[in-house]
């Protein structure tokens, strides 16, 4: 293998790894909203209280 093919299968790796972390964060940041919007019959529902809700809510998108 040439060092330019190891290159391209190294930035082909990372940009997946990239894109699958975008991904991953935004998808969390649209549930922590769509779960900032519940009311109490929803959260209830769930089984989440408002104070485990609002924790949740209150993380960076990069924490799980």
């Amino acid at each position: 293998m040439t060092i330019v093919e190891a290159t391209t299968i190294w930035l082909a790796a990372t940009l997946a790894v990239l894109i699958q972390t975008l991904i991953l964060y935004t998808e969390r940041s649209k549930q922590r909203r769509a779960l900032s919007k519940m009311d109490y019959r929803l959260l209830d529902d769930i089984g989440v209280t408002r104070a485990a809700a609002n924790y949740e809510t209150r993380k960076p998108f990069w924490r799980k």
